[in-house]
């Protein structure tokens, strides 16, 4: 059981007890003058919102106005900056080359090259200063637009209240409703009726709209039914031995097909078909130019090369006279 005399009042004070218990009574001049200006700044607060809620909407017209404007402002500071630590780099390297005979540096080189170091810290600073600027005012900008109202984001705290409606019903005193009072005869105004839609019946000179053309309607336009299967099933990136024959095929069902319709039914860059299959199949014989004076001529089309015409080949009487012979 702990001893009473320990709860007991101290005959004597502690040392320094009357020296704290002085400053806590002493007078705090800063404080009370700390705490006016918490008080003012609280009583002004009513006053501040009423202030902008008024005037919010060309308030926040200008301050979208100032965060574009010191965004654009503290880009180009960040612009300045760097080109100026570019330019203090530029003159620390070329007082290197500046040696005297002995390879020590002089005087003025020295403080050639204070200057270009003072110049790069103050490139770095404006860099710097410039690009916390720039999030600043980026930060504000977000802030006000994200402060539109309640039919952008809810937060319509600054916005004014919509006006009134009047109420349709009005309530007595003892608890009964009663519609309100409707205007005199006078000052009604009588409602338009919405017109009725005309019934429109189908005719020879009203038929429907044509259906909008697919995709692949409108990309293998003019090409022979019987290879629509076939240019459907390629892919996006069909082989070299699965394209060239039916290049070949197509350009002989066809008088003359040029390259951008084959990249068009083939849904290929037309430079790149040119290179890697139309210009080694003209060069292998298989096909033949429309215009072979002109190769880069823009109507240029091609057309597949009969065996008989293609080189290495002969024709059938030939090779039967020569095994007659």
């Amino acid at each position: 059981m702990p001893d009473a005399r320990l709860f007991q009042e101290p005959e004597e004070t502690p040392p320094g007890l009357d020296a704290i218990r002085a400053w806590l009574k002493k007078p705090r001049p800063r404080l009370h003058g700390l705490w006016i200006w918490v008080r003012w700044i609280l009583s002004r607060i009513p006053a501040a919102y009423r202030y902008l809620r008024k005037r919010w909407p060309a308030a926040r017209k200008r301050i979208g106005q100032f965060a574009a404007a010191g965004e654009k402002i503290a880009r180009g500071a960040v612009q300045v900056g760097y080109q100026t630590r570019q330019i203090g780099g530029g003159i620390i390297r070329a007082t290197r080359a500046l040696r005297g005979p002995d390879g020590k540096v002089s005087g003025v080189t020295a403080r050639v090259r204070e200057l270009g170091r003072k110049t790069r810290a103050f490139g770095g600073r404006l860099t710097e200063g410039g690009t916390g600027g720039a999030a600043v005012f980026a930060a504000l900008g977000h802030l006000n637009r994200a402060l539109r109202g309640n039919g952008q984001t809810g937060l319509g705290l600054l916005e004014p209240d919509p006006p009134e409606t009047p109420p349709e019903r009005l309530a007595a005193p003892g608890g009964r409703e009663f519609p309100a009072p409707k205007p005199a005869p006078s000052e009604r105004r009588p409602v338009p009726r919405p017109a009725r839609k005309a019934e429109v019946r189908p005719s020879a000179t009203n038929s429907p709209p044509p259906p909008t053309p697919t995709e692949w309607e409108t990309r293998l336009k003019d090409l022979p039914g019987i290879f629509v299967p076939r240019v459907k099933a390629l892919g996006k990136r069909p082989r070299r031995r699965t394209l060239r024959p039916l290049i070949l095929e197509i350009c002989a069902a066809r008088e003359w097909t040029t390259p951008a319709e084959l990249s068009r039914w083939f849904s290929l860059n037309q430079r790149n078909l040119v290179g890697r299959h139309l210009r080694p199949m003209t060069k292998e014989g298989l096909l033949e130019l429309r215009y072979p004076d002109q190769r880069s001529s823009r109507h240029q089309a091609y057309r597949t090369r009969g065996p008989d015409k293609r080189p290495g080949t002969q024709p059938d009487a030939n090779r039967s006279g020569n095994t007659g012979g």
